[in-house]
């Protein structure tokens, strides 16, 4: 059960977001007030620069990121999903069982889907279902009612990806012998196939899949490789193509037409072909030896949105351009969704235990 107070500061931050479309200004400083008994530190911390202009409305993105409003938490946040209508937020607890489920709407309130993992989670295409993973198990949530209608035996999880036709969905796993990709069917929750990385693999720490759903892209994690391979799974031919060259490759993301795959790995961002596999060019981000975290792709393929994981400082990668440009300065960052129509962004805070929302 969510305590009251935290029920009356969330309900008081909608209204903070209703009022912002009016007065930007005014919100944003609503917000800060609404969030400094809870947070005496933040000040400290938050080094977000915020644009005190209208960005509502505006056809082109803003050079900095606005920073709307501030969701304050009494957990330790982790992974964070939102929902097609940009409704309702998904936050998974870093400590236990747990997702807290946030209206952005009226009736504001905030429920909790108990016993349902804490790991990674993921949403259907329609909304209707989130998929979480557990320590031993993965989870079939209903987002009507907020309860689990299924449970997969499925230790060692540690990524969990929806395909964009909602027809299966991919696990990725963890210290798991040559690597597995496994391929869950929707309609009945069986497995339809499972597809191996290759004798040195031991994992895959990033996962997608095109938006045709017509491929899976895999890393392939190794000991004592120095560059590792994004391994192309075809779901319905099964056959298997690697695209080598990525410096410990975390993070994917893919274009809406398929032809541009993204990869996050040490410092920089590869962007290579997504149907042939050949490697384009790289853009760098940073040269601390820290992974690059892909966040998103706006809907019209130009803006890719990453984190770079030394410093959380978010930039975006304009690929008509060729530009790479820093927006925003993040204390930490627990997990971070792009909206569907690439204008928001909503990240945790895992030392705030918060939620920011940015306008882009």
């Amino acid at each position: 059960m969510v305590p009251s107070g935290i029920r009356a500061l969330v309900a008081s931050f909608v209204g903070g977001v209703a009022s912002c479309y009016l007065c930007p200004t005014v919100a944003v400083l609503q917000t800060y007030s609404l969030v400094s008994d809870m947070h005496k530190k933040a000040p400290q911390y938050v080094r977000a620069q915020s644009q005190m202009a209208d960005a509502f409305g505006m056809e082109v993105p803003l050079d900095i990121a606005w920073l709307t409003s501030i969701i304050p938490l009494d957990f330790v946040p982790r992974e964070i999903e939102i929902s097609p209508d940009e409704k309702t937020l998904y936050v998974a607890h870093e400590s236990g069982n747990e997702i807290s489920v946030f209206s952005l709407f009226e009736p504001f309130d905030v429920r909790s889907i108990k016993g349902a993992g804490a790991g990674d989670i993921t949403l259907s295409p329609d909304g209707k279902r989130l998929y979480s993973v557990g320590s031993k198990k993965c989870y079939v949530i209903d987002t009507e009612n907020l309860t689990v209608i299924r449970t997969l035996a499925s230790a060692k999880v540690n990524r969990i990806v929806c395909s964009p036709d909602g027809c299966f969905i991919c696990l990725s796993f963890q210290d798991m012998p040559g690597g597995l990709i496994r391929v869950i069917r929707t309609d009945d929750y069986q497995v339809e196939n499972d597809f191996d990385l290759g004798a040195l693999s031991n994992a895959s720490l990033a996962l997608a899949v095109s938006p045709q759903s017509d491929r899976i892209f895999a890393s392939v994690l190794a000991d004592g490789i120095a560059l590792s391979a994004v391994s192309v799974i075809d779901p319905v031919g099964y056959g298997q193509d690697d695209i080598p060259g990525f410096a410990d490759p975390r993070s994917m993301a893919i274009s809406s037409d398929g032809s541009r795959l993204y990869v996050g790995g040490i410092d920089e961002v590869y962007i290579a072909d997504g149907t042939s596999g050949r490697m384009y060019y790289r853009e760098k981000i940073g040269c601390q030896g820290y992974p690059v975290k892909i966040i998103g792709i706006t809907p019209d393929d130009r803006y890719v949105y990453v984190v770079y994981t030394c410093n959380f400082d978010v930039y975006r990668v304009d690929t008509v351009k060729g530009t790479v440009s820093c927006i925003a300065y993040f204390p930490s960052v627990g997990g971070s969704v792009l909206s569907k129509a690439g204008t928001r962004l909503y990240t945790t805070h895992s030392d705030m235990s918060w939620v920011s929302i940015y306008q882009l």
